[in-house]
């Protein structure tokens, strides 16, 4: 098994990791950094899901960032979902 995560754009990272920084009030928080263990709960993964939905426009679910806990792959998993509405049905 390797240990390679996807590379998302880096706009698309820098936008979650920007919001993952912002809700946690930690500029320390880095691309790598686990949204939970850095002090994140439900209710800011919460708030965090909402805006990166609102700033990238891209379909993200709770379930999601408790899956997708960094930045990276948060940013990873949105780039494979696709744009908003693209799925096949």
């Amino acid at each position: 098994m390797g240990s390679e995560q996807p590379h998302p754009p880096a706009d698309l990272l820098e936008l979650v990791l920007a919001v993952f920084q912002a809700v946690l009030d930690n500029e320390d928080v880095d691309a790598d950094t686990d949204f939970f263990e850095a002090g994140g709960n439900s209710i800011l993964a919460a708030r965090a899901v909402t805006r990166v939905q609102k700033q990238s426009g891209a379909e993200v679910s709770f379930r999601d960032i408790l899956f997708a806990r960094t930045a990276k792959e948060l940013a990873a998993k949105i780039e494979d979902k696709g744009p908003r509405g693209s799925r096949a049905v």
